[in-house]
Formats: C-alpha cells, sequence, structure tokens
C-alpha cells in the first residue's frame, strides 16, 4: 500500500503536548503523545496559529518510522479544529520545505491562509473546504497548476501567486467573483490573458509581470480595474482597443514588451496617472493622450 506523504498529524493541547497519529508506516489507530520543551508551535491569543521548524525534534521520536537526516526538511502540516482565523506556516517559521498541506474539518473559520515560500509542487483540492478564506498566499512556491476546488472560495478577495510555475489556471477560478487583487507575476502563463481572468469582473489589481502573454484583449470586460501590470511579457503590435474601457485605471504598465502603437481609444482611461510603454517600438504618440487630464507620468523610451 502508498500511503500519502501526510507524515504526521498533531494538534496543540493546553499543556505543550502533540497528539500524533502518524499515516506513515503506523497503523490509523496507534497514537503516541509526547511532551515538548520550548515548543514554537504556538496558539495566540489573537488567534494567531503558527507552527515552527521545532516540528522535526518529533519525526526522530515516533516509533517504527524510518527517519533520514532531511525529514526535518520534509513536512506535511494538516490544518485541524481551533487553527484560528488566521494561519501562517511560511519562511519566518523557519520550515525550509512541506511536502503537502491538508485542510479538514475545524479549519474552516480561516479567513487568511499564509503558504508562501514553502517549496509546494501542489495544493490539495481540500483548499476548498476553507469557506471563509478572505486571503490566500501562496507565492513563492513551485505550484504548476490549482486544483478546480478553488471555486469555492467564494468570499476570496485577494489571491497572491507570485514566483510560482503556474502554466495555466482553472477556467473554475473565475468563480471565485469577489477577488479584488489577483498577483500572478514571475510564472509561466502564455498565449491569451487567461479565461478565468476575464471573469473576475471585481478586479481592481491584477499583476502579470514577467509571463509569456501574448494577447489581453479580454481585459475590458474588467472595467473596476484601477492597476493593470504586464510588464515583461510578450505583447505585440497595437494595444487593444478594449484597454479604453477601463475608465477606472490608473496605473497602466505595459513597458518591457514589443508594441508598436497606441490606439486612440487610450482617451477612455480619463483617470489615468500612470501610463508606461517603456521598452518597447513606439513609433508615435497619438494626440488622444493628451485629453488625460490626469495624467502624471508617462514612461516612453
Amino acid at each position: 500500500v502508498e500511503f500519502p506523504l501526510w507524515l504526521t498529524v498533531f494538534t496543540i493541547q493546553r499543556q505543550k503536548s502533540f497528539t500524533l497519529c502518524s499515516l506513515f508506516g503506523l497503523k490509523q489507530n496507534t497514537r503516541h503523545k509526547y511532551k515538548t520543551k520550548g515548543s514554537e508551535a504556538t496558539t495566540c491569543s489573537d488567534k494567531f496559529t503558527s507552527v515552527s521548524d521545532s516540528t522535526a525534534d518529533i519525526f526522530q521520536s515516533v516509533p517504527g518510522q524510518s527517519c533520514s537526516a532531511n525529514h526535518s526538511n520534509r513536512k506535511s502540516v494538516i490544518l485541524r479544529e481551533g487553527s484560528g482565523k488566521v494561519i501562517s506556516i511560511n519562511k519566518s517559521r523557519r520550515i525550509k520545505h512541506v511536502d503537502g498541506i491538508k485542510i479538514i474539518t475545524g479549519s474552516r473559520d480561516c479567513t487568511t491562509l499564509d503558504l508562501s515560500n514553502l517549496s509546494l509542487n501542489g495544493l490539495s483540492p481540500d483548499i476548498g473546504s476553507l469557506t471563509e478564506l478572505v486571503e490566500l498566499f501562496l507565492y513563492e512556491n513551485k505550484l504548476v497548476s490549482l486544483p478546480s476546488q478553488i471555486c469555492k472560495l467564494r468570499k476570496l478577495q485577494k489571491l497572491w501567486l507570485q514566483e510560482n510555475c503556474l502554466l495555466s489556471l482553472p477556467v473554475e477560478l473565475g468563480l471565485c467573483t469577489k477577488l479584488i487583487h489577483l498577483d500572478l507575476r514571475h510564472n509561466r502563463l502564455e498565449g491569451p490573458l487567461p479565461a478565468a481572468i476575464t471573469r473576475l469582473l471585481s478586479l481592481t489589481q491584477l499583476f502579470l509581470t514577467y509571463n509569456k502573454l501574448n494577447d489581453i484583449s479580454g481585459i475590458g470586460r474588467l472595467t473596476k480595474l484601477q492597476t493593470l501590470v504586464v510588464k515583461s511579457n510578450n505583447l505585440q503590435g497595437r494595444i487593444s482597443d478594449c484597454i479604453g474601457q477601463l475608465t477606472d485605471l490608473k496605473t497602466l504598465d505595459l513597458s518591457k514588451n514589443r508594441l508598436t502603437e497606441i490606439p486612440d481609444e487610450i482617451s477612455g482611461c480619463k483617470h489615468l496617472i500612470r501610463f508606461l510603454v517603456d521598452y518597447n517600438h513606439i513609433l508615435q504618440i497619438p494626440t488622444s493622450l493628451g485629453e488625460l487630464t490626469e495624467l502624471q507620468i508617462l514612461g516612453i523610451k
């Protein structure tokens, strides 16, 4: 039988003891309790829960395990009842690597989850059970895709996915209609703007720097956008006319592409303050730019 890489289930007890039920090499009904001294896994009065690298010592104590030296950097974290409203499991807690995150009943009241910088290769479908999530930090991992169950996060407002290896986005992400902030910088998105993004009609901030997008013509649907950054992609030729539909736009950064022309429709961005198209191949500035009375910064090189 091949077991998943959930090495331990642990909960924090009142007397600073851990209850462990190993899912790797032990029967499910086998339990062991261990006291830990100076444990850095704490539950604070402000409902902030963190898990630190001190859990490495526990792995060495589980009987029947074949623990190699690198197990201190290979952990599985299971969020359990009482985890709190805000959960952070990231580099600030000195965890270098996590093989998996499993979410079970009891942590569903969580509104903020920070799983940044954990070298995660994938995200469990269980993420969909955190229906109260408002903020989700997944940046600086190794994610190639997202589970379709992310669509269940209907209250999600801010999603940080920068510095991963995302090749695409699930269409289901478009059902997170309350999303206002989406950061996808430094990923591997190619081709046209993902369809999921064009359905996020509440977005006010969208960051797509350092991808390989060559078409953002679907962006016109996102009429609430205030910040749009598509720097260092593969955009070519004329900027899409639909850019003029973004009437609330304040910052537009399309620098470091291969654009050649600014459309007259840019005049529709009445509230534009920063417009950056430097390091492109723009040969002519349209007179319609003169209609942008709030424009303060114009970058063209």
